[in-house]
C-alpha cells in the first residue's frame, strides 16, 4: 500500500512541487491528506523530500503522522530513541503549495 502511494506521488501527479535549491532539483513528490490516513503519515511525502533528516514526515500540527506518533510512544518506552524532530527553521521556510 505504502509503495503504491509513494509511487502514485511520483509519477501520476505531473505538477513539480517540493524543495528545489541549487543543489537539489525539485521533487514531482505531493503532500496527501487522504493518503497520510491510509499509509499512516507517508502521504506527507513532499515533506519528506524538503527536510529529509527528520522521522517526521507530518510537518505541522494539522497534518496527522501516526508513524511519528507511534515512534513517540515507542520512545516513552526505550523502545526506540534520537527521535529527529522539525527543525522550527524548516518550519518557517516557505515552499512551494502542493
Amino acid at each position: 500500500m505504502v509503495l503504491l502511494a509513494l509511487g502514485r506521488d511520483h509519477q501520476l501527479e505531473s505538477r513539480t512541487s517540493g524543495a528545489a535549491s541549487a543543489t537539489r532539483p525539485p521533487t514531482p513528490a505531493r503532500n496527501s491528506f487522504l493518503l497520510s490516513l491510509l499509509t499512516f503519515g507517508e502521504g506527507w511525502h513532499n515533506n519528506h523530500h524538503f527536510y529529509q533528516a527528520s522521522v517526521r514526515q507530518g510537518h505541522h500540527w494539522w497534518q496527522i503522522d501516526c508513524s511519528w506518533y507511534i515512534l513517540v510512544v515507542m520512545s516513552w518506552f526505550g523502545l526506540v530513541w534520537d527521535l529527529k524532530p522539525v527543525p522550527e527553521h524548516v518550519l518557517r521556510t516557505p515552499r512551494p503549495r502542493s
